[in-house]
């Protein structure tokens, strides 16, 4: 697969900020556009945005905000606890006019700690991409090495 010649590639295990990382199969192209990263080859894209703790809410506030603000629309919501984290994915059934297929799954992810949290969204082109994502999504962890975070806070 072909990636583009102007943005740094990325693979392996991947460091988003000093708090957070994940698993990357394969290479990746990799870009900032309106403050999100965005990592991206044939047939899939993700969109990552790391955010602070949110001095307000606890984590489980904070899965309560999310899921209030969550697309009606979503399929196949899992949430799942371990440890200090937790972890929201679903599905939505997208349309875009503007690229080709027009129809694609958007699969999002939110791993949510007392040091902030990470929205992940997988943008799939065919089942093989929506395979890779949910993998890629579900290995989004803690750094090892973090101890304070560096993400910006949630406003």
């Amino acid at each position: 697969m072909s990636r583009h010649p102007d943005f740094p590639i990325v693979e392996g295990r991947y460091r988003l900020t000093p708090d957070w990382e994940l698993d990357l199969p394969g290479k990746f192209n990799r870009r900032i556009e309106d403050g999100n990263m965005v990592l991206w080859r044939p047939q899939l894209t993700f969109w990552i945005a790391c955010w602070g703790p949110d001095a307000d809410n606890t984590p489980e506030e904070t899965l309560s905000w999310i899921l209030h603000e969550a697309s009606s629309e979503r399929a196949d919501e899992r949430v799942d606890r371990s440890g200090d984290l937790i972890r929201l994915t679903y599905r939505l059934q997208e349309q875009d006019l503007d690229r080709e297929p027009q129809k694609h799954v958007a699969i999002s992810g939110y791993v949510i700690a007392p040091s902030g949290h990470v929205q992940i969204t997988a943008h799939c082109d065919s089942r093989d991409a929506e395979i890779v994502g949910e993998k890629v999504i579900e290995s989004v962890r803690r750094s090892p090495a973090s101890k304070t975070s560096e993400c910006p806070p949630r406003s």
